[in-house]
């Protein structure tokens, strides 16, 4: 059975603590260095989200995400981002 929730590009310490969160709570995870291995187990019945940490896939994802979609249509994607500007992490939080 393939995981229910993909990890892709995360680095050890925050698809780490993703995965403790994720698992602790009954979901079956798992994390993958790049977009390459995980669209080799990418199930439309079974992956039903997708976090990129844009800090190692890169901010140009949109080819990669448009193969995901053409994989599961629906599928959700979280794009996980480090603000390096304060000014623009404020006006996130606003």
């Amino acid at each position: 059975m393939t995981a229910e929730i993909f990890i892709i590009g995360a680095d050890g310490a925050t698809g780490g603590m993703l995965e403790n969160v994720l698992e602790a709570v009954g979901y079956k995870v798992q994390a993958f260095s790049g977009f390459p291995e995980a669209m080799e187990s990418l199930s439309p019945s079974g992956t039903h989200l997708v976090f990129i940490d844009t800090a190692s896939a890169g901010l140009d994802l949109k080819d990669e995400i448009e193969a995901i979609q053409r994989v599961i249509p629906n599928i959700e994607i979280i794009l996980i981002a480090d603000y390096q500007d304060p000014l623009i992490e404020d006006d996130a939080r606003k």
